[in-house]
């Protein structure tokens, strides 16, 4: 449960960085390069939590008793 809790912070955090940056700072390329870093590595936390949840609904599921 701490590396759900740790991604869900970077999360926040990366999302927080990316609101610093405005439609007009796309111009630069150091920063519209760092704003594509950054949704790339907000969409792996993503998929990371999607793939921990399925991880979990399989361990319960598997440790549900069948009549």
């Amino acid at each position: 449960m701490a590396a759900l809790e740790r991604i869900l912070k970077l999360l926040l955090h990366y999302t927080s960085l990316l609101d610093g940056i405005d439609a007009g700072d796309l111009g630069d390329v150091y920063k519209y390069l760092s704003a594509v870093y950054l949704l790339q590595v907000q969409a792996q936390a993503l998929i990371d939590i999607a793939v921990r949840a399925a991880a979990a609904l399989e361990a319960l599921n598997a440790a549900w008793p069948r009549s």
